[in-house]
């Protein structure tokens, strides 16, 4: 399964691996790391307003997450990925791209 490594700046929020797709999103368990208690509070406030479908407060949330300038490696090969959306609940997480 392809890992990806979850980044804020130089340092390593979490590690993703690919357990499957459903286009358009990209599904992973997530294992964070302690930069993650960082963002955490962000990313359960968004998931949080997703879920409530509070969508236009969902989005300053996210934009708040992606001002951070987040990026997500892949572990093998490829360049960073730093457009992306991203959910994290638990020890799951789900992006697209």
């Amino acid at each position: 399964m392809p890992v990806y490594r979850f980044y804020h700046g130089e340092e390593i929020v979490g590690e993703l691996t690919h357990t499957h797709d459903d286009w358009p999103w990209h599904f992973a368990t997530f294992a964070p790391e302690p930069a993650f208690e960082g963002v955490r509070s962000l990313f359960d406030r968004e998931l949080e307003l997703l879920n409530a479908d509070r969508m236009d407060e969902w989005e300053l949330a996210w934009d708040a997450i992606a001002a951070l300038g987040l990026r997500l490696v892949p572990g093998s090969a490829g360049g960073a990925i730093d457009d992306f959306i991203l959910h994290v609940e638990g020890t799951q997480a789900w992006w697209r791209c």
